[in-house]
């Protein structure tokens, strides 16, 4: 079963990689299509990653996983660093790497965001989870 899933991950890790060389004339549309390609990734991976959630799936594969949707948002945010959507994807950085207990490149992200985007609308909530780790000893 676990074998299965691992070759399920693989496989949509393939397809998100092989969807993302999309070809256009114009710069504009190009632009438009491969930011809306990268939400879609995103979006896919996010999905992926609630179902895997309850299964038994395995450690390794899971946190594998996690990288997956880092380096989506990551390539999105490097794609477009003036796009709103791309204060979303450092937030989400941040809080997957709070989540994976790697503090220092957590912090480092939110860092990041402050100073692209200084009137991030949830600046309060970022501040807090990134004091979060120096208040408890973390």
């Amino acid at each position: 079963m676990n074998s299965l899933i691992n070759c399920m991950i693989i496989g949509m890790l393939c397809m998100g990689m092989l969807s993302c060389a999309g070809n256009s004339s114009s710069k504009e549309n190009t632009s438009e299509t491969n930011a809306k390609m990268l939400k879609d990734n995103i979006v896919e991976m996010e999905d992926s990653l609630s179902r895997m959630a309850g299964s038994n799936i395995s450690p390794t594969a899971y946190n594998l996983a996690h990288f997956e949707l880092i380096n989506r948002l990551e390539s999105y945010y490097k794609s477009f660093p003036k796009d709103s959507y791309s204060a979303e994807c450092l937030f989400k950085i941040h809080m997957l790497y709070s989540g994976l207990n790697s503090h220092m490149k957590s912090v480092a992200y939110g860092d990041t965001l402050l100073r692209a985007f200084p009137d991030y609308k949830n600046k309060h909530l970022l501040l807090e989870s990134m004091a979060s780790p120096i208040v408890t000893g973390k």
